[in-house]
């Protein structure tokens, strides 16, 4: 049997309301179910182990913390720099997640973009003016994107998912 920990989740608010999950081990197991190691989950405690963390207070001052319940995090990570945490729980910052998903539309069209300039170049350097002509339509709107995506409609995290342009591999 592997070794197991006894662990609570913490969700820590930063300064800008960015929000990080940490596991905090309170109990250390080894392979046959023997306690190894405690530490109780006090406020000092935990504070220190944030500050040891990856999320450095001095980079990224902290707010809060809070202790969640690890059925609370949401499970779809896609957009987890867009999450926000308070009283009622997570939920998505829509004006972050949407400056995201437009990061993303400009990262994955790069490729698609860079393959129409080969084939325009290609269709051009042999006098296929149709097909050079074509592909410079495919290439305009994708030049176009994601300036004629309109995301102000899109209220929900699957709502955002669902503006993703057919023209993009996901």
């Amino acid at each position: 049997m592997p070794a197991t920990a006894d662990v609570i989740y913490v969700a820590i608010t930063f300064a800008d309301d960015s929000v990080g999950v940490m596991q905090f081990v309170t109990r250390q197991k080894d392979g046959q179910g023997n306690t190894v190691w405690t530490r109780p989950a006090t406020a000092d405690v935990v504070e220190a182990e944030i500050a040891k963390s990856v999320f450095d207070p001095h980079l990224r001052p902290i707010k809060r913390w809070t202790p969640v319940n690890h059925h609370d995090i949401p499970a779809d990570r896609s957009y987890r720099n867009a999450w926000r945490h308070g009283p009622d729980g997570f939920w998505h910052d829509m004006d972050h997640a949407q400056r995201i998903h437009v990061e993303r539309v400009r990262q994955a069209r790069q490729p698609v973009l860079d393959q129409l300039d080969r084939e325009w170049h290609r269709a051009t350097g042999q006098g296929r003016q149709q097909d050079a002509d074509a592909i410079e339509a495919q290439r305009q709107r994708l030049r176009d994107l994601p300036s004629t995506m309109d995301l102000k409609h899109a209220h929900t995290i699957e709502e955002l998912q669902a503006l993703w342009p057919v023209e993009l591999p996901r």
